[in-house]
């Protein structure tokens, strides 16, 4: 991704779970998807709550982070994978 996408990318994460409306649906996902109860000896639903627990760290992950040092972090990515 284009260090400009990622930046706006994560802006606009930003922007949409900071109104008020954001944050409900953020918590709703939190309450719903965090992972906190994870079956025990169901392996298949186990991997299905992992998943989607992942889907909701993902968006924190996003929401929470900065966006410069993220474009920072890429970049520095790219440079390790290029030698």
């Amino acid at each position: 991704m284009i260090d400009e996408e990622l930046k706006q990318l994560l802006l606009d994460y930003q922007e949409i779970f900071s109104t008020d409306a954001g944050k409900r649906v953020l918590a709703d996902l939190a309450t719903r998807f965090d992972g906190r109860i994870i079956p025990q000896g169901m392996p298949d639903c186990t991997g299905f709550e992992l998943g989607k627990r992942e889907a909701f760290l993902y968006i924190v992950d996003k929401v929470n982070a900065d966006p410069d040092q993220q474009v920072q972090e890429n970049m520095t990515d790219d440079l390790d994978r290029n030698n």
